[in-house]
């Protein structure tokens, strides 16, 4: 349950979120409103995954996202409106999280972005497993229970 959080709205969120964990990435705020920018009707901008601090952002696309007009050009005016405001913004799809060697490749992208920007970094090339993470986050986990 330490591992659980609020307000994240698909399960490839928290694949998401958890696997560039594994690599060191510290958490970041997940479905946040981005403070101070909006789209041109005045209605929030939110991402998926936010280190508001450093203006990093991460993106999930699903497959609907292709296929859907609105929501592609909505996508597209929300993060260019972002950009000009100095955000970096990581787009990922399944492809990046299909296997261990995408995750960690993905998980070293957004550890750049995020220590170009001044975040500390303790990357792990070889993921932790989800028991460790936990036990990081103060979960206390007694295998004779």
């Amino acid at each position: 349950m330490t591992l659980v959080r609020p307000n994240v709205w698909s399960p490839a969120e928290s694949s998401l979120r958890l696997g560039v964990q594994r690599h060191g990435i510290p958490d970041g705020r997940c479905n946040v409103v981005v403070p101070g920018i909006t789209f041109r009707s005045g209605a929030a901008i939110s991402l998926d995954i936010a280190w508001v601090e450093f203006k990093v952002g991460v993106e999930y696309d699903g497959d609907h996202y292709r296929t859907d007009k609105v929501q592609w050009r909505r996508d597209n005016e929300k993060r260019e409106r972002l950009r000009a405001h100095g955000w970096i913004l990581i787009i990922v799809t399944a492809q990046n999280l299909i296997d261990e060697m995408s995750i960690a490749e993905l998980a070293l992208r957004i550890a750049r972005r995020l220590a170009e920007h001044g975040a500390t970094i303790e990357f792990e090339v070889i993921a932790i497993s989800l028991e460790e993470l936990a036990r990081k986050h103060g979960y206390r986990y007694d295998r004779r229970r």
